[in-house]
């Protein structure tokens, strides 16, 4: 079902780089869904697509060795306000995901806005980014802003 261009504007109104979203119901690639905190890491632009990333309390994962370190930005608690936990943004991790898939989601209630990383934050990743050994390069300028 092709959604009215007002609706997916509406939808993407006030999502950028940076923000974050509370979904209700995410579906995970392994077809299973979750009630998970979504980091928007790119601005939507022509393709429609942001790319995103869900961060993490579960930094076991990564301290005992099952998931490198990689291209990983580690949030100490308390060092953001956004994370309560020490948490791990894991950029090999990201997904993909377009406005008319997001659209019906905030329509329903399912996802909103809880509100933006602040700049510190936001540049603790894009340094991350930039220096990524594991991001496509058309991963990595969506994330920059260099598309």
């Amino acid at each position: 079902m092709e959604l009215p261009e007002e609706l997916l504007r509406k939808a993407a109104a006030g999502l950028s780089r940076g923000s974050i979203l509370f979904w209700r119901g995410y579906p995970f690639r392994d077809g299973t869904v979750g009630d998970k905190m979504v980091l928007l890491l790119s601005e939507c632009v022509e393709d429609r697509c942001y790319v995103v990333v869900l961060p993490t309390s579960q930094i076991q994962h990564y301290v005992t060795g099952r998931r490198e370190m990689v291209d990983t930005v580690c949030f100490p608690k308390g060092e953001s306000s956004w994370f309560e936990k020490d948490t791990v943004v894991d950029l090999k991790r990201y997904d993909e995901v377009s406005v008319e898939d997001l659209a019906p989601h905030f329509v329903s209630g399912a996802a909103k806005k809880i509100g933006e990383l602040d700049g510190t934050d936001m540049t603790k990743i894009i340094e991350v980014v930039k220096n990524a050994e594991t991001l496509s390069p058309r991963v990595q300028k969506h994330i920059l802003g260099d598309d």
